[in-house]
């Protein structure tokens, strides 16, 4: 389970072997599966001396039924929450991972995580030697990286999959000479454009750089296509509205008893469209400020008193 959640979520190992379903103080939930399938896990990082929040994208299905290769970090999560939920009712104690041991139900350290994650890298290395160096750090620094290869060096994204600034993520993730590649690209693409800005007006812009008009009209096609590149003109150039297109805009009023509203219609609502509509406000306010999360939460908790009732 931790070999996915670490790959999908980008949380520190070591951080995800300590997480706690609630605090020991006052009882606020630090695993929380929402009314859509997801889940949100907000996990300790000692050496930042900070929390940072993660949300799984799940489904409502059973995670009975969800097929093997279907398995996500969010049913992860939720199957262990399941499996360790007696051992919480029984030792009162908050952590993820209890399970029992010669000195009872306790949650195992670090090292028993790591031997478990060996017995697993020596069965998939009898058909892949490579993986034989196989560790979850380097698999979170893997993809990582694999992430900013493929968003054309974002380093936004990047830092987000690992929870850490962007100054942190590229000292200490991404290599330089990954970092170097990526920005020779970018220049590089940049300075196509430059030339054939140069040569726009000239009788032939082809003839003046040698090659043919076919060739021409790609390299240009093909110069303007890099969407790292960004700005104004990358959007003027493949945006293409029409006149009578309209973008309709919609509010949420953000309270107490609306959220409750959403979240119930969510669940239970008959109008996919409305639905959606709630189920988008429900979203962009978990991803909002600290005091529209505890909005979002104590709607949740009013909600399932009045079920229970």
């Amino acid at each position: 389970m931790q070999i996915i959640i670490v790959e999908e979520l980008g949380i520190n190992p070591y951080s995800l072997y300590k997480v706690k379903v609630n605090t020991d103080v006052n009882g606020k939930e630090l695993v929380q599966v929402t009314d859509e399938g997801s889940v949100r896990l907000r996990a300790l990082k000692p050496r930042a001396r900070q929390s940072k929040t993660r949300s799984a994208h799940g489904s409502l299905i059973n995670p009975i039924d969800i097929l093997e290769d279907d398995i996500d970090a969010a049913t992860c999560l939720k199957m262990a929450l399941e499996m360790t939920d007696r051992a919480r009712k029984f030792t009162s104690k908050q952590e993820l991972w209890l399970c029992s041991s010669k000195e009872g139900v306790q949650n195992p350290v670090p090292e028993t995580f790591q031997n478990e994650f060996n017995k697993i890298r020596t069965k998939a290395a009898l058909k892949c030697e490579l993986l034989n160096s196989a560790t979850l750090k380097k698999i979170r620094f893997s993809k990582g990286v694999l992430i900013y290869l493929n968003s054309n060096g974002d380093s936004l994204k990047t830092a987000q999959y690992f929870g850490n600034t962007v100054k942190t993520t590229l000292a200490r993730y991404v290599p330089d000479y990954i970092t170097e590649l990526v920005y020779r690209v970018k220049i590089r693409s940049f300075q196509h454009i430059l030339l054939f800005m140069a040569v726009a007006h000239d009788e032939s812009p082809s003839d003046s750089l040698g090659i043919s008009i076919e060739n021409f009209s790609n390299h240009v096609k093909k110069a303007f296509e890099t969407p790292g590149m960004g700005g104004v003109l990358y959007n003027s150039l493949l945006t293409q509205k029409s006149d009578c297109e309209t973008i309709e805009l919609k509010y949420f009023c953000v309270s107490l008893k609306n959220i409750m509203l959403a979240l119930k219609y969510a669940k239970e609502g008959d109008d996919q469209n409305l639905k959606d509509d709630c189920l988008a406000a429900i979203s962009k306010i978990s991803e909002g400020p600290i005091i529209m999360k505890q909005l979002l939460r104590q709607a949740q908790k009013n909600l399932n008193i009045k079920e229970d009732n």
